[in-house]
């Protein structure tokens, strides 16, 4: 959502799930009350999930559940199964698939776990039938940062090392990658979200650090120590630096603002502050409420949507 010039920092949007006969729940809270709920969908009987993380367009969340997979369209509330568990005599065969975004929302990539991954495959979380993109033993993937291709390392029964491959969506052979490449996919600013990356490889190695869904900022150290600054960076190298006051404790940065002024940062078991980046200013907007049995996001109702945590 573009910011507005009324922005109010303590307009979130809460995302949480009910795992006994419950379901997706979206809330609007302003200066810490509830001020809309909605049911994205329900369930019945008892469900957990595993794993849920939103698109970069905010429309989207991919929820990885006890033994199936699927994804959850918050504009339409419409349940997509991306993957079902079968159901035989020896008990449930579950179908679980770490995936990640597209930068551009329209796909998911990813394996069948638990590891190692042996194939690779691409969903669109509208449409029921995958795409298998590579078999083998993949060691990492992720995206190119305009969605129209894939990379990934993997091995062969008869390789000593991985090889590096990048796989354009449109129909055609994967290329392999030069070291110089796969380099690149280390180390580019653009390559890095770990929101559309898999666990790299030791010599790919790169810090974790969640971007903004455009990829203009990201966070250094976005779980910091009691009395060390949160670090964020943007893309021309400018680094805003938040100090915690004394009463916040076990500080975690969970979002930026849309007009990129300000950070959230949930603290003190389940406290949230909006905090400005260019004051220094903090906010006290949520307090200590716990929302369904897992808590998937909250953020700023005007977000740039920080991803990868």
């Amino acid at each position: 959502m573009p910011p507005s010039q009324n922005f109010d920092p303590s307009a979130l949007s809460i995302l949480a799930f009910y795992s006994n006969n419950g379901g997706l729940a979206r809330y609007t809270a302003v200066n810490g009350q509830i001020v809309s709920q909605e049911w994205i969908c329900r369930v019945q009987g008892s469900w957990y999930f595993r794993r849920a993380n939103i698109s970069p367009d905010g429309r989207w969340v991919y929820m990885m559940f006890h033994a199936d997979t699927v994804a959850i369209d918050l504009a339409s509330h419409k349940w997509h199964w991306l993957a079902r568990a079968k159901r035989e005599d020896s008990g449930v065969i579950t179908s679980l698939y770490e995936l990640v975004w597209s930068p551009d929302s329209r796909f998911l990539l990813g394996g069948q776990i638990p590891a190692p991954i042996t194939d690779l495959v691409l969903f669109s979380p509208s449409r029921s039938k995958p795409r298998l993109l590579a078999e083998g033993t993949i060691l990492t993937f992720g995206w190119y940062p305009d969605s129209r291709a894939v990379w990934y390392a993997m091995k062969k029964s008869e390789q000593r090392e991985a090889v590096w491959y990048k796989r354009a969506l449109t129909r055609g052979a994967p290329q392999r990658l030069t070291a110089r490449e796969q380099h690149t996919i280390c180390s580019g600013w653009d390559f890095l979200p770990p929101a559309h990356r898999y666990f790299p490889l030791p010599e790919c190695s790169v810090p974790y650090t969640p971007y903004t869904a455009d990829r203009s900022m990201r966070v250094l150290n976005f779980h910091f120590a009691d009395g060390t600054p949160a670090l964020i960076e943007t893309r021309q190298g400018k680094v805003y630096r938040l100090d915690p006051p004394s009463i916040v404790k076990h500080p975690t940065v969970r979002d930026i603002s849309a007009d990129k002024q300000w950070a959230l940062v949930q603290c003190n078991d389940w406290e949230y502050y909006a905090v400005h980046l260019t004051t220094g200013q903090w906010r006290r907007v949520l307090g200590s409420l716990r929302w369904g049995d897992s808590l998937i996001r909250v953020q700023f109702a005007q977000s740039a949507r920080l991803l990868g945590w």
